[in-house]
């Protein structure tokens, strides 16, 4: 049977209720949901196609990729040194959700990477994704660079997008990390030279995520 309730005693009802709630410590005010783990996020990431250099010296400067070939009767391996797969593998034991402030997105990791934009193209998603949560990190360049003064040090430049409705926070910028193995000068070192720089793409990409803290540059 259904008990209805006079509507005069109503007023008198919820007064009791909500003396009887908060005289009573064992009931917790309600925890407030993430939007974002509700949305379900995700966030892309892709590889740059491969490692660059450029050396300066006392004499010649800006010289591009010298370094990186081998020289007559040896093999080193020294453009090979970090492709595109090794990079994803050096970044996966990232916490990048903490790294970049997200809730629970799923990486989702391209092995490819990306093709050339022409300046001044629209910002549009690079994969065919409908997550309302949905962000992309694009290690866009690595290099070698060195210099008689500063010595050698993987350069990566990063892009990071987050794209929430109609707004896009966009964020572009360069960290290095030195190198003291790479480029290695016998084939015996190769291994260490490559872990040397899986550790400094980390290295890098942790203080890229640092500097995307700061305010973005806002695009519609």
């Amino acid at each position: 049977m259904i008990k209805i309730i006079s509507a005069r005693l109503w007023p008198l009802l919820l007064l009791a209720f909500s003396t009887a709630s908060a005289a009573n410590p064992e009931l917790p005010p309600p925890e407030p949901q993430n939007a974002e783990k509700q949305l379900g996020c995700e966030l892309h990431i892709w590889p740059a196609s491969g490692l660059e250099s450029i050396t300066e010296g006392w004499i010649l400067n800006n010289t591009r990729n010298q370094v990186l070939r081998d020289a007559p009767g040896k093999v080193l391996g020294l453009a090979d040194a970090i492709p595109p797969h090794a990079q994803l593998d050096a970044i996966a034991s990232l916490d990048l959700n903490d790294a970049f402030q997200l809730d629970g997105a799923q990486v989702i990791a391209h092995p490819d990477p990306l093709p050339p934009s022409p300046t001044g193209a629209p910002v549009v998603r690079h994969a065919p994704a409908t997550a309302p949560c949905y962000a992309e990190l694009v290690i866009k360049r690595l290099v070698f660079a060195k210099s008689p003064v500063a010595g050698g040090v993987l350069q990566a430049f990063f892009i990071f997008r987050r794209f929430r409705q109609d707004d896009v926070q966009s964020f572009t910028s360069m960290a290095e990390t030195p190198l003291t193995i790479f480029p290695w000068k016998n084939p015996e070192d190769q291994e260490r030279g490559k872990a040397e720089l899986r550790e400094a793409l980390r290295s890098d990409l942790l203080i890229f995520a640092k500097y995307s803290q700061k305010p973005f540059v806002r695009r519609r």
